[in-house]
């Protein structure tokens, strides 16, 4: 036998430093965000949001008391409902 048998783990390089986590720390996240801004603020200092559901043109804000507030991509509400009488989980 030769002695060439499968090339060894160089465990140093994977273990973790703190030198790594500042790296980490420099990099671009990798999702981007904005806080909702206009009728948001104002709807979730009156209510608790239970259910955020997405759609191409409006996102729907449902609240603890039952309202589904419809909403533009700004924040702006364009519509609300009660339609439930309980917290909205659709």
């Amino acid at each position: 036998m030769s002695g060439a048998g499968p090339p060894a783990l160089d465990l140093a390089s994977q273990v973790h430093s703190p030198d790594s986590d500042a790296i980490t720390q420099e990099q671009e996240p990798r999702l981007k965000y904005e806080r909702f801004g206009c009728d948001v603020p104002a709807i979730l200092r009156r209510q608790a949001a239970t259910r955020l559901s997405v759609s191409d043109k409006v996102l729907a804000l449902g609240t603890h008391n039952g309202t589904v507030h419809l909403l533009d991509y700004d924040g702006n509400e364009v519509g609300s409902s009660e339609i439930y009488y309980r917290a909205c989980f659709c």
